[in-house]
């Protein structure tokens, strides 16, 4: 028998919030949970986001892009389609 090195790697929804950026973190545009909105995509994207996160803080969500009079739908789309915050266009 040779001998086995076993490696346990953490599946990748075990990604914990720690690796997002806080909601007070607001990059150039200034608006604060936006670049935290930004990040949870990505990982959505990669198929590593923790759904209860997700889920935690989609009223926040809604509600910040309510409150600036973002389009849900349009916002949305212009995260998922950004691969760059610092690129990113809302409004």
């Amino acid at each position: 028998m040779q001998n086995e090195l076993i490696v346990k790697v953490p599946p990748p929804h075990t990604i914990t919030q720690s690796t997002l950026p806080c909601y007070k973190e607001t990059g150039r545009l200034g608006l604060f949970q936006l670049k935290r909105m930004w990040h949870k995509v990505q990982l959505q994207k990669k198929g590593c986001a923790d759904k209860k996160i997700i889920e935690d803080e989609w009223s926040l969500d809604v509600m910040i892009m309510d409150t600036l009079g973002l389009g849900l739908t349009p916002t949305i789309e212009s995260i998922f389609a950004s691969d760059s915050f610092s690129n990113l266009k809302v409004g």
